[in-house]
């Protein structure tokens, strides 16, 4: 496939689902996920949605959570803060003037919450 484009993208924020495995096996050179479900506060639902679209650069989940400091007790880790501040940065990069912006910053604040 050249463009793989899923409607209803919550629908595989958990990636041990049996969709979630399957839609993964598909190949293509682009993907897309549409819905307009919001995550539900949750870094790991995140991540599956990213490992869908970026398999290669969100390949293992635990790296994410130590990435932003979800392994760790600490309250208030301050590097996990940090690299949630970098990752907002990345996703939102040159796109103050996109629409999906300040779509995108309402999300990473309210995970940062």
């Amino acid at each position: 496939w050249e463009l793989l484009i899923i409607d209803e993208a919550h629908r595989i924020k958990n990636e041990n689902a049996l969709l979630s495995k399957n839609v993964r096996l598909l190949q293509s050179k682009f993907r897309l996920l549409v819905t307009g479900t919001p995550l539900q506060n949750n870094l790991h639902e995140l991540w599956a949605l990213l490992n869908f679209l970026m398999p290669d650069i969100f390949s293992s989940s635990s790296d994410f959570d130590d990435w932003f400091g979800m392994g760790s007790n600490k309250e208030g880790d301050e590097e996990g803060e940090e690299n949630k501040e970098k990752m907002h940065f990345w996703l939102s990069m040159k796109s103050e003037k996109n629409p999906l912006y300040e779509s995108l910053k309402l999300i990473f604040d309210k995970i940062g919450k």
